[in-house]
């Protein structure tokens, strides 16, 4: 997983480039994380799936950006085998009945059965399973993310 560089804030071309540069001289799969809010930049849906046409081993964004459009255009437009994976667990359900693949989660290491459960759920669309576990964590997940970590 490789993170958009931070504090310099590149444009759409340099945030491109940047990854191009780790896929060309990287043979891993890579997973390109979004998280604007750490970094103070947002790669664009439309970088994002250029990366994943262009590159064989970018095979997944961890997408924590937050922008319901973002994840839709993404979700829409990307190729069959790019993963999308949420990076804001409160989000992952919705993501995940859009047609995401999962989540990278930070609440699932304090609550791991129940975000396994969660993640199952939605996985095989047993969303009436999926939906209460949802809003059981969304509770705790007000109350870790309340302050900055």
């Amino acid at each position: 997983m490789s993170v958009a560089p931070y504090y310099n804030k590149p444009n759409q071309q340099g945030l491109y480039r940047h990854y191009a540069t780790i896929a060309n001289k990287c043979d891993k799969p890579i997973i390109v994380y979004n998280v604007p809010s750490r970094t103070g930049c947002n790669i664009a849906a439309e970088t994002t799936l250029q990366l994943a046409q262009d590159f064989k081993h970018i095979v997944g964004v961890k997408e924590a950006s937050g922008d319901m459009g973002q994840f839709m255009n993404i979700l829409q437009n990307k190729p069959d085998d790019f993963i999308f994976l949420s990076g804001d667990d409160n989000l992952t359900f919705p993501i995940m009945a859009l047609g995401g693949d999962g989540v990278i989660s930070v609440i699932g290491n304090a609550y791991p059965n129940e975000m396994h459960q969660m993640v199952q759920g939605c996985l095989k669309g047993e969303w009436d399973l999926a939906r209460p576990i949802h809003y059981q964590l969304m509770e705790v997940m007000k109350l870790i993310f309340r302050d900055g970590n």
